[in-house]
C-alpha cells in the first residue's frame, strides 16, 4: 500500500510537472511567434507565415502544431506576457493575495501561497495546465481570468469545472452579491 501511494503521488507530480512545461513551451513559441514570425504589420503576410511555420513543425515534430494551435499559443502570449497570474518570477514575489474584486460592495479576496523551490521561477504552476489555460483565454475581462485562475489553482478545480464556474458567472455573482461567502459555499457545494 505505502509503495503504491509513492508511486501514485511521484506519477502526480510527474504530471504536474509536464503540464507546466507544456503550458511555459507554448508560452515561449507564442512570444517567438509574436516577435519574429508577425513582426509584419500585414495580415495576409503574416498569415501565409503561420502557415509555413505549421507545415514545417507538423512534418519535422508531427501533430500538435496546427495554425489554431498556434494562434492559441500566441494568444497566451499575449494574454500572459509576464507568465501566469500565480508565478513567483523575478519582478514579483508569490502571490499570496492575487485578486481583490474592487467593484463588490464588500471587497473579496482570493488568497492563494505558489512556493517555488526552483532556482528559476516558474513562468505557469503546476496546479493547471494547459487546457486550463485555454478555457481561461476565452474569459475577457482581465480580472475575471485573474479570478478564476486563482480559484482554479486553490480549489483544485479541473477544466469542467473551471468551465461550470464561468459558464455560471461566479465572478459576476461574486462581484455584485451582499454575502459574497455564501455565493462561494454554494460554487464550492455544486462540484
Amino acid at each position: 500500500g505505502d509503495i503504491r501511494q509513492l508511486i501514485e503521488q511521484s506519477r502526480q507530480q510527474l504530471a504536474s510537472a509536464v503540464n507546466s512545461a507544456l503550458t511555459t513551451l507554448n508560452w515561449h513559441i507564442g512570444q517567438r511567434i509574436r516577435s519574429e514570425v508577425l513582426q509584419d504589420a500585414r495580415a495576409g503576410y503574416g498569415e501565409q507565415m503561420m502557415a509555413r511555420l505549421s507545415e514545417r513543425l507538423t512534418a519535422r515534430l508531427g501533430r500538435g502544431f496546427g495554425i489554431a494551435t498556434l494562434r492559441r499559443m500566441r494568444q497566451l502570449f499575449l494574454t500572459y506576457p509576464q507568465g501566469s497570474t500565480l508565478a513567483s518570477g523575478a519582478s514579483h514575489p508569490p502571490i499570496r493575495s492575487a485578486v481583490l474584486i474592487e467593484s463588490a460592495p464588500t471587497p473579496i479576496r482570493s488568497a492563494v501561497l505558489i512556493e517555488s523551490s526552483a532556482a528559476q521561477p516558474a513562468l505557469f504552476p503546476p496546479q493547471l495546465g494547459w487546457t486550463h489555460y485555454l478555457v481561461l483565454l476565452r474569459v475577457s475581462n482581465p480580472t475575471a481570468r485573474a479570478f478564476y485562475e486563482v480559484e482554479a489553482a486553490r480549489e483544485g478545480w479541473g477544466t469542467r469545472e473551471l468551465e461550470r464556474q464561468i459558464d455560471a458567472l461566479l465572478f459576476e455573482r461574486l462581484a455584485t452579491n451582499r454575502d459574497p461567502a455564501a455565493v462561494l459555499a454554494i460554487a464550492r457545494a455544486g462540484r
